[in-house]
């Protein structure tokens, strides 16, 4: 029920359960099971497409033992799905995945360890576990178990699954690992075309999280401050549903407009809308090891609108993209000379009129949704037919 779920679990969903019976296990925040509209429309959309949803409450506490907890509901439910006829378990991300592993290990039931990202790097960039530490160690452990023994993994980025492939030479990883990146829905997210010709630098955004712990908020305000002064008519979006006062003091120590920027949040269905709005859109990470499995949704989704981004190095295949199609502009420092340097060219970047044509081409060819989608239907028919 969350704006992820929606864009990235559903509209899979739709077109898998065409071929297949599907029986979807999630974990629900209160706040939106308390949404009885938001919830209403989820379960017909679930009913239309034959798809039988199972409910669990989300919660973090108890903190340290929750995650177990979800674990031994998770196998339950899978153990007893398997007895009504289930053959097939796709865990997405780690956690449902070690549940998966368990209900392989009692069934002999092959399951698909959907990663997203590489979690345990991810934990450390993020500071959040020590690379020293015992739980690092123990997920790394299990990791490799469930590269071992699932029927297929699952990548979002060449660049992580070619990591695991180096990291376990002992696993023949090479023949079961696929790429699929965060694809959007074209039909959902496309250009304007009374704007692929617009060569103007008008308003500049960010989408999605910016104080997780592996996004650079300094470096995102300190590109905002920088283009204010190159381009004082520019004007400035945040979209996301962090808290816009903890934002706002970030700026608070610069020379800023703060009446040119706007922090709020938007639903799913309006968020096309919102990107149309934009000149040009800007994502910054930690980079390293933990990011080389992340392919953000937010690149899929302004690139198919026909729109440029701006990035830096590090995260996942998003260089590769930018470079390899001229979709955007690639900061390789986070120093306010590289900064600088890139918002010099940002002008000339608007002024290609392939600009717009380019950017959707390139979420045809990589994020298409329709492709994806037949991804994971071929390997659903392999793994089924061995």
């Amino acid at each position: 029920m969350e704006p992820l779920g929606e864009s990235q679990v559903l509209p899979y969903l739709r077109n898998l359960s065409k071929d297949f019976k599907i029986t979807l296990v999630t974990f629900e925040k209160k706040i939106d099971l308390n949404n009885s509209l938001k919830l209403d429309q989820a379960k017909r959309f679930c009913s239309n497409n034959n798809i039988d949803w199972i409910i669990l409450r989300f919660s973090y506490r108890p903190k340290i033992i929750r995650p177990i907890i979800d674990i031994a509901k998770m196998i339950r439910i899978g153990l007893i799905q398997i007895k009504k006829g289930v053959v097939l378990i796709h865990c997405r991300s780690y956690i449902p995945s070690f549940a998966g592993l368990v209900i392989y290990c009692i069934s002999n039931t092959p399951f698909i360890f959907d990663m997203r990202a590489l979690w345990p790097e991810e934990l450390v960039s993020s500071q959040r576990i020590s690379k020293n530490s015992f739980i690092y160690k123990a997920l790394i452990y299990l990791e490799k178990l469930l590269l071992k023994y699932s029927a297929a993994t699952i990548s979002l980025t060449d660049a992580a699954a070619k990591y695991l492939i180096n990291q376990n030479p002992n696993i023949a990883l090479s023949s079961k690992i696929f790429v699929i990146p965060t694809c959007v829905d074209l039909e959902k997210f496309k250009p304007d075309i009374s704007q692929i010709y617009e060569s103007k630098l008008k308003k500049v955004s960010c989408i999605g999280t910016v104080l997780s712990g592996w996004f650079k908020l300094e470096m995102l305000v300190e590109f905002f401050v920088l283009i204010s002064k190159k381009f004082p008519n520019t004007s400035f979006e945040i979209v996301t549903k962090d808290d816009p006062q903890i934002i706002k003091a970030y700026f608070s120590g610069y020379d800023f407009d703060h009446s040119k920027l706007k922090i709020f949040s938007t639903n799913s269905e309006d968020m096309p809308l919102k990107i149309l709005d934009h000149s040009i859109s800007v994502m910054f990470f930690n980079p390293g090891t933990g990011k080389l499995g992340s392919s953000p949704t937010r690149l899929a989704e302004i690139l198919a609108c026909g729109k440029p981004v701006i990035a830096n190095a590090g995260v996942g295949d998003v260089s590769k993209i930018l470079k390899e199609n001229n979709v955007g502009l690639l900061i390789d420092n986070e120093n306010s000379l590289a900064i600088s340097d890139s918002i010099n060219s940002i002008s000339r970047l608007l002024e290609d009129d392939t600009l717009s044509l380019r950017c959707r081409k390139v979420a045809e060819d990589l994020f298409s949704l329709s492709d994806g989608s037949k991804k994971f239907k071929s390997i659903y028919e392999g793994i089924l037919s061995s």
